[in-house]
């Protein structure tokens, strides 16, 4: 067989999956990264998800969209380092009102008020 069709997955971004772990990659974009993500986890690439990880934390997107894409995909570093970006108070003001904050898990919450805590008390 020269072809071996995959359902429900897209040439350009499994072509894009695959290059990942070659030499001179394609570059992820941020419309493409989430689906890469979920293909990563699928055909089980865990480099693919460390290199797409650093790839978002470079990224300009959402804050709490970056942590829920860390919460569903186990990227740690992803996780730390956006909650670590609350630096103040007002920094957490209307934090609810984000169409993300109702998707993120109450353990992910928790994280974000130990962090508005810490803020406060200045550690």
């Amino acid at each position: 067989m020269r072809e071996i069709p995959i359902n429900g997955v897209d040439l350009h971004e499994f072509a894009t999956l695959l290059s990942l772990v070659q030499k001179n990659p394609m570059v992820p974009t941020v419309n493409n990264v989430e689906n890469l993500l979920k293909l990563a986890d699928r055909f089980l690439i865990p480099s693919v998800k460390r290199h797409l990880e650093l790839f978002l934390i470079s990224t300009k997107k959402d804050r709490l969209e970056k942590i829920l894409i860390a919460e569903k995909y186990q990227l740690e570093d992803l996780m730390d380092r956006e909650i670590e970006k609350y630096q103040r108070p007002k920094d957490f003001k209307n934090i609810e009102d984000s169409r993300h904050f109702s998707q993120i898990s109450n353990e992910t919450k928790i994280k974000l008020l130990y962090r508005l805590s810490a803020v406060r008390h200045n550690r």
